[in-house]
């Protein structure tokens, strides 16, 4: 949902609803989008270049998300893909890089920085 000064996403895993101040100008309906998020002063705005991927492919994403939950500690599913998905910036960045020369980083890389 879209209208001139809010966007509204629902998380791939959790469905939890997310209202962002509009920074995605164009999108498909149902394109799956990895953004971060991060709220100032009460409003949540999208940082960075979001990254699409068609409808379509929700399924293969949904699998290979899963295949990686491992990584992380949770009593559920929702728990741990949530600390997935705070934790595993660079692993998702090493994925949508244009650069081929990157090497896709391991889900739990950020521990090589603690």
């Amino acid at each position: 949902m879209q209208t001139r000064k809010v966007s509204q996403f629902r998380e791939l895993f959790t469905g939890r609803a997310i209202s962002t101040v509009r920074s995605v100008e164009e999108y498909g309906r149902g394109e799956i989008l990895l953004v971060r998020t991060i709220e100032y002063q009460g409003e949540v705005f999208l940082f960075g270049n979001p990254k699409g991927w068609p409808k379509e492919t929700k399924k293969q994403l949904q699998s290979m998300v899963t295949n990686k939950l491992f990584y992380f500690t949770g009593a559920t599913e929702v728990e741990m893909y949530t600390t997935f998905m705070k934790l595993a910036g660079p692993y998702w960045m090493s994925c949508v890089t244009k650069d081929e020369a990157v090497p896709i980083l391991d889900p739990d890389h950020y521990q090589t920085y603690l």
